[in-house]
């Protein structure tokens, strides 16, 4: 991490979850966060987009979001500014997708047919489930470190398959729209794996300054991670408990949902990192 001085000034780096926080649920539209997206390029904030979604899908929503880096399937795999694409950290790799589906593939009967991920669907299913365009599902279909599922069973033989799962090194993730079977890693484990990364290239006088959004409950633990965290609205998808975050002021719950409120989130943290930077110029 950067030396901290007398006068430190921070430098803002944006963390954001897609589904529900950047695009809108309905359509995955962030034509309501286009303001905010215009200031960061302006700014030239660097923006990491952080998301169940594949390599595929993401790079294109990373051309037109002026995002410069991806933690894509959940923390499965990260390419971050500066640094080389990562299919998992040195020290823990994680599994791949066909060990996921063997996985799968070996539990016992009763709960196999209760569990329906992206590998058992054509790409008309998959965009059937999720309002993608068929070309898009066929994206979200190229799956590398994670499989999406929809359950069928109860919640007690949902738990006996993440009992299971952790056995074998993989977690079961619940997010706005499907459970995930994963890797160890997660939103977190990459932000702070990027920050650090970053970190080395800053100046002696300046500190990286996360910021990060999400709406499901799979972002709760990014949230947590981040210098200053947003949960955005989502009336489609399950809450997120308070967080600790939250009582100690770091974490905020917008007001509206979506693409309109991660754009008046993103506003408020650059305020807030101006103004603390302002008061730290003044002092310095």
């Amino acid at each position: 991490m950067c030396e901290e001085h007398s006068s430190t000034r921070l430098v803002p780096v944006v963390f954001s979850d897609l589904d529900g926080t950047l695009l809108d649920h309905e359509d995955y539209s962030f034509e309501e966060a286009c303001p905010a997206l215009e200031l960061l390029t302006q700014r030239r904030v660097a923006l990491i987009l952080a998301s169940s979604k594949t390599r595929a899908e993401m790079q294109a929503i990373a051309g037109q979001t002026g995002a410069s880096g991806l933690i894509f399937e959940n923390g499965g795999g990260v390419v971050w500014p500066g640094g080389p694409a990562s299919a998992s950290s040195s020290d823990a790799p994680g599994p791949d997708y066909p060990s996921i589906r063997r996985f799968i593939e070996a539990l016992p009967a009763e709960l196999r047919t209760c569990l329906t991920g992206f590998g058992d669907m054509s790409d008309a299913e998959v965009a059937a489930r999720t309002g993608l365009r068929l070309e898009q599902a066929h994206l979200a279909r190229q799956r590398e470190f994670s499989e999406p599922f929809v359950w069928t069973g109860t919640q007690q033989e949902l738990e006996e398959v993440a009992r299971e799962a952790s056995d074998r090194g993989l977690r079961v993730v619940r997010g706005g729209r499907f459970n995930t079977l994963t890797g160890p890693h997660d939103k977190a484990t990459r932000l702070l794996e990027i920050s650090a990364a970053l970190s080395q290239d800053c100046r002696p006088d300046q500190r990286i300054w996360t910021i990060a959004l999400g709406d499901a409950p799979n972002d709760a633990a990014m949230l947590e991670a981040a210098d200053r965290g947003f949960i955005i609205a989502n009336p489609h998808g399950a809450a997120i408990p308070e967080l600790d975050g939250e009582r100690e002021g770091r974490i905020t719950r917008s007001m509206a949902s979506g693409p309109s409120g991660w754009n008046e989130s993103v506003m408020l943290a650059l305020k807030e990192m101006d103004m603390i930077n302002s008061r730290e110029r003044a002092h310095g």
